[in-house]
């Protein structure tokens, strides 16, 4: 993680172990987005951690984080969610 240019926001640069939406990329890839650590509510990624990441396409959403024990429930919960998803383009991933 590094600063980003713009106030307020981080980049985030990660070896991809999978990719759900879309459902291929690169094995790895950056984000910038908003710092979470900005409002002290939440707390910063480590590296090398190991997280589930939900990356809104709007730009000033913080980005949901799940950590731990709580990734295969919530990734089981996203995988159900899929086929409603089913058209919708994940294109807007907040690349630097």
């Amino acid at each position: 993680m590094r600063d980003a240019p713009q106030p307020d926001r981080v980049i985030l640069t990660f070896a991809v172990q999978d990719w759900i939406k879309p459902a291929a990329g690169a094995q790895e890839t950056e984000f910038n987005v908003l710092d979470p650590a900005v409002d002290g509510v939440y707390r910063r990624w480590r590296s090398g951690e190991h997280v589930l990441l939900l990356i809104e396409s709007n730009r000033e959403a913080h980005v949901n984080t799940f950590r731990g024990d709580a990734i295969a429930g919530y990734r089981a919960r996203v995988e159900r969610a899929l086929p409603k998803a089913a058209g919708m383009k994940c294109d807007d991933r907040g690349d630097t």
